[in-house]
């Protein structure tokens, strides 16, 4: 198996995605300003991407990415960031 492979088998890409729903429900309660837009848009998957070395963090990671879309318009990006045993490990979003 090769190592494209061995990476689409680690990611369990709907753990990941219940993941995001529960922080965007979580930062919706928090953050009155977008609280609508946060409940109302629906999360679409975007890519997912590997990073093996980063000068901010000493460990190998996932970035998942997902856009806000309401009504077919991208209202923002939300990106999660997992280990390679699926725990998140940070995660944010922007608003445009």
């Amino acid at each position: 198996m090769g190592l494209v492979e061995s990476l689409l088998k680690a990611i369990d890409s709907e753990a990941i995605f219940g993941l995001a729903k529960e922080a965007v429900n979580s930062w919706a309660s928090e953050d009155g300003e977008n609280r609508e837009l946060l409940l109302s848009s629906e999360l679409v998957f975007k890519s997912n991407k590997f990073c093996f070395e980063s000068s901010l963090v000493n460990y190998p990671y996932f970035e998942t990415t997902y856009e806000f879309v309401k009504e077919d318009e991208e209202l923002g990006l939300y990106r999660i960031f997992t280990s390679l045993e699926g725990e998140a490990v940070d995660d944010y979003y922007e608003i445009y």
